[in-house]
């Protein structure tokens, strides 16, 4: 992948396409009817086209490089990959989906629809994080962290953190339809106004009532279309020769190494036993009667853990 030019693929050019042929059929018709003067109407498409248009997601362009990531656009910056302390992907990711980078310098946000698969830059931005001691886990599992690392030293004892939560990015392809739709309602019902007179009102009405609706939805659209965390708290992990501490959601607990059955990377589907999670791309650990399911959320790679699970289990053999 090292040298490759990734671009993304931004959205809203296709729906604003789709009112843009509205508009020009308006007209078309508007052209062909016997009353012709109604074809201000047609503004409405137009500007709901244009809003999407400027509000569609920009471009961004990035090189691959041998120590950092070299963006061109939206703006130049370039992220190191030693600085890096954290990829972090939504936890129910399909095959095209956001890569959120932490760093010294803040995050950096890369978004799903790219020319080279998610999966494949997923995959080498884990292979280039730093390893990194984790300090500072939940209180539930601190003092079997602190006990095996006293018994065994802290080589031989791995702490996995949750990775930062993925913040959802905002779009303003609604907002952007929404805003055009009110512009467009204002200049609609001027036209209308000046080429019939307009006694009764009814351009005029037409306009402020559009227009009220458009601008009050993209406020709406705004308002909740912020940058938001993911929900749930920040999981953790310790593996030690004695076995596992987890405190993921729900799942709170310790397993020692002679009560584990299997260790599978990914996941698989267990008939007649209780799961414990989904997780298309992370850990299963099977013990009597439970299959529980280490998610792809920790700061390194869920492969990493896997291999250091069975090192530790059943004399490193594979589940």
């Amino acid at each position: 992948m090292t040298g490759e030019i990734v671009e993304s693929r931004p959205t809203g050019g296709v729906l604003a396409g789709v009112f843009l042929v509205a508009a020009v059929g308006l007209a078309a018709l508007f052209a062909t009817a016997p009353k012709k003067s109604n074809w201000p109407i047609a503004f409405l498409p137009v500007g709901v086209a244009a809003g999407i248009w400027l509000g569609r997601d920009r471009l961004v362009r990035f090189r691959v490089g041998e120590q950092a990531l070299e963006f061109e656009r939206p703006t130049a910056d370039i992220v190191h990959y030693q600085y890096l302390t954290a990829v972090t992907t939504p936890v129910d990711k399909g095959t095209e989906y956001p890569i959120q980078l932490t760093h010294a310098a803040g995050q950096t946000l890369i978004p799903a629809r790219l020319t080279v698969p998610s999966r494949e830059l997923h995959e080498f931005l884990e292979s280039k994080l730093p390893p990194e001691e984790v300090d500072d886990v939940p209180a539930a599992i601190t003092p079997f962290r602190d006990e095996q690392i006293a018994k065994f030293g802290r080589e031989r004892v791995f702490t996995y953190l949750g990775r930062p939560k993925m913040l959802q990015p905002r779009s303003y392809r609604g907002v952007g339809g929404m805003l055009g739709l009110l512009v467009a309602a204002v200049l609609m019902g001027l036209l209308g106004t000046l080429i019939h007179g307009d006694r009764d009102g009814v351009w005029l009405n037409a306009a402020i009532g559009l227009g009220f609706f458009g601008g009050f939805t993209a406020l709406i659209l705004y308002l909740v279309g912020g940058p938001k965390a993911e929900d749930g708290s920040r999981p953790a992990l310790v593996v030690s020769p004695v076995g596992i501490a987890l405190v993921q959601g729900d799942t709170k607990g310790k397993l020692r190494w002679d009560e584990v059955k299997g260790i599978e990377h990914p996941p698989v589907k267990r008939m007649g036993t209780a799961r414990t999670g989904n997780s298309r791309y992370g850990v299963g650990i099977l013990v009597a009667g439970a299959y529980i399911v280490i998610k792809d959320q920790y700061h390194r790679p869920a492969r990493e853990i896997y291999d250091v699970l069975c090192e530790f289990w059943n004399d490193g053999r594979p589940g």
